[in-house]
């Protein structure tokens, strides 16, 4: 890239920087406090507590119970988790899921699993 040219990144939907605030806090579990939190040694031990601390401080910001808070590692992950829980939570209601073709793989997949396998009627608007 010439010293004229600079490049513009418009797909913040699909990633975006981390704030310096979050890469301050993260820092020391990405170099020396690298404890498995399923573990039962002290390393794990201080990972599972900052996990719970951060738990609890996204559940009282959003005034939720910290069990009800899930972490997950990406964006298709949420998405599954959350359309596959909305639709069993709400299947007595209906088992009938609407979606258009040019929906995220992260939120059809799911989807058609629901309708494969546990008997919703899916259909997909073209």
């Amino acid at each position: 890239m010439s010293k004229t040219q600079r490049h513009i990144y418009l797909d913040n939907a699909a990633t975006t920087p981390t704030a310096p605030e979050v890469v301050d806090v993260m820092l020391p579990f990405l170099q020396t406090k690298i404890g498995n939190p399923g573990s039962f040694h002290s390393f794990g031990k201080e990972a599972k507590d900052a996990i719970d601390m951060a738990r609890s401080t996204v559940a009282a910001f959003i005034k939720a119970r910290p069990d009800e808070i899930t972490f997950t590692g990406s964006g298709t992950e949420s998405d599954s988790l959350a359309v596959l829980g909305y639709a069993r939570m709400h299947a007595q209601h209906g088992k009938h899921i609407v979606t258009m073709s040019i929906e995220h793989h992260a939120v059809l997949e799911p989807m058609q699993f629901l309708a494969k396998k546990e008997g919703f009627e899916l259909t997909i608007v073209p």
